[in-house]
């Protein structure tokens, strides 16, 4: 009886160990809009890429009101990019932090 005790113990352990090895990710989430008009632009490219070395890490478009969200992104810095035809291709650095229950 004592064995089974200590064999559940140890697993319960190990299985919550594996809960904190989880990188955390966030969501980057805007609306982008018109500078002149301040209206929201519908179906903008939204890249979202390393600023070493410009390589892709994840991207979307906006949707009809101008929204986008970008999810499991992980934390670092990272250059947003956003393109949309008949406007200048707009380039920005960000930082993302993480999460966190403290």
């Amino acid at each position: 009886m004592k064995i089974i005790k200590i064999l559940t113990l140890l697993c319960l352990l190990f299985t919550s160990m594996g809960l904190w090895a989880q990188k955390l990710s966030v969501t980057i989430s805007g609306t982008i809009k018109d500078k002149s008009t301040v209206e929201a632009l519908s179906f903008v490219n939204v890249v979202l890429k390393k600023p070493n070395d410009s390589t892709f890490v994840a991207g979307t478009i906006s949707n009809e009101k101008g929204f986008f969200t970008v999810v499991n992104v992980k934390p670092g810095d990272y250059l947003l990019e956003v393109s949309f035809l008949g406007y200048d291709k707009n380039t920005r650095s960000i930082f993302v932090g993480s999460n966190s229950d403290y």
